[in-house]
């Protein structure tokens, strides 16, 4: 799904999120069905115009799938109708697997090349904990289409201009892409996971979001990627505790399992997934430390 639209009200941001999606049933009855749902969609062969209505077309790197992608859209009516999508999607028992991902589109015509710079040599550095946050497919060079950035930090740090960062990374195929300026006017978020579940996809476009907000003021480390994910997510209300906290110990456990043990990484993960949880540092080590004790 590509999908421009405002992530917060209070900050008017242009955006586009790629949303690829599992076949479940042929193209044609997707399009009915989002159509009938007030979701103008089309079906197209693989192009990469932005158009005024939901194209679904097919794309050689989803097994399998199809790529769901939509016009431009702005404010809580976007919000409104993307919720609408995902809604559809869960109707039809459409999924995603390994093949698939999700991929977000910030509008960078008004941003300055610092800030992008900024941008890039942030995310090149917290790459890991950041990492964090997804399936391990997605992690470090685990996606064909998903290269790390942390063998260009070298680069990335003398880079001053897009086309510096371009001749850089030399690829559109990295967690974090520029290539896509010259063609949208945007920058690309390519590593999150394939998912068809609206939080999940407007929790990552906030983030996304606010990476680069905090990169128009300077470089930024992976405390503040939790003190952004404390800001969006200051709500009031919360789900029962004891549920909240079954919940955070298991995303803390099977991200041990995996190996990612870094506290600041599996905290930001917590923090994407229960946005409301009190849960510190203190807290995830214990955890740690629990799980440790069982696993010997």
């Amino acid at each position: 799904v590509v999908i421009e639209i405002l992530a917060d009200t209070n900050r008017v941001r242009t955006h586009e999120v790629l949303l690829q999606v599992r076949e479940v049933i042929i193209a044609d009855a997707y399009r009915r069905k989002l159509t009938e749902a007030g979701v103008s969609t089309r079906s197209e062969s693989y192009n990469h115009t932005t158009r005024r209505h939901w194209k679904l077309t097919t794309d050689v790197s989803v097994n399998g799938g199809y790529e769901l992608v939509s016009p431009i859209l702005k404010g809580q009516n976007g919000l409104d109708t993307l919720k609408k999508v995902c809604d559809v999607l869960a109707e039809l028992n459409c999924s995603a697997n390994r093949s698939c991902g999700l991929h977000v589109h910030h509008d960078i015509n008004n941003e300055s090349a610092e800030t992008i710079a900024n941008l890039f040599r942030s995310y090149a550095e917290n790459e890991r904990i950041i990492d964090g946050f997804m399936p391990a497919s997605r992690r470090g060079s685990g996606a064909q289409y998903v290269r790390t950035l942390r063998g260009n930090r070298g680069g990335l740090s003398a880079a001053n201009t897009l086309q510096a960062i371009r001749s850089e990374l030399g690829t559109r195929y990295k967690k974090l892409n520029i290539e896509s300026y010259w063609r949208y006017g945007t920058v690309e978020f390519r590593h999150h996971s394939g998912t068809v579940e609206f939080e999940k996809i407007s929790n990552w476009v906030k983030l996304t979001q606010a990476m680069i907000e905090r990169a128009a003021t300077g470089t930024f480390a992976g405390t503040s990627i939790t003190t952004m994910l404390n800001d969006i997510f200051n709500v009031a209300t919360r789900p029962a505790r004891n549920i909240m906290q079954k919940g955070i110990a298991k995303v803390a456990r099977e991200l041990f399992e995996v190996g990612v043990t870094d506290r600041a990484a599996v905290l930001a993960s917590i923090k994407l997934q229960y946005p409301n949880a009190k849960t510190n540092l203190r807290r995830v080590t214990s955890y740690y430390k629990m799980w440790n004790e069982n696993r010997t």
